[in-house]
């Protein structure tokens, strides 16, 4: 008489449901996850696994919730001025306006013929 595998863990849940495709799935966010976090080199990222067992007549099905977070991306900052028109713009409208002169450019000499 063959014995009937028997799920005894967590791990062996896993496998066995929805024929290795949960499994599957959770290897490669926990893989989208490690690299996320390899290359931000630092944050947060969770993955979550949701099981809900509905018990009838002996039987019990197994839905499965997977979800993850990955670590945001940083950003810069940027500093913006408001205009008089209410309209953001990149320099501080209270200041003037500067030209400068390159001291360092040659001018153009003409010899006279």
């Amino acid at each position: 008489m063959n014995a009937l595998p028997k799920i005894r863990s967590l791990s062996e849940l896993v496998r066995a449901l929805e024929r290795g495709d949960l499994d599957q799935d959770s290897r490669e966010v926990l893989g989208k996850i490690n690299t996320a976090l390899v290359e931000r080199g630092e944050g947060t990222a969770t993955l979550t696994l949701g099981l809900t067992f509905t018990a009838k007549d002996g039987m019990v099905e197994v839905k499965s919730k997977l979800a993850s977070k990955l670590p945001e991306p940083k950003r810069k900052r940027s500093i913006l001025w408001v205009g008089a028109d209410h309209v953001l713009q990149l320099n501080d409208p209270r200041q003037g306006e500067m030209s400068f002169v390159d001291v360092n450019a040659r001018e153009e000499t003409r010899v006279a013929d």
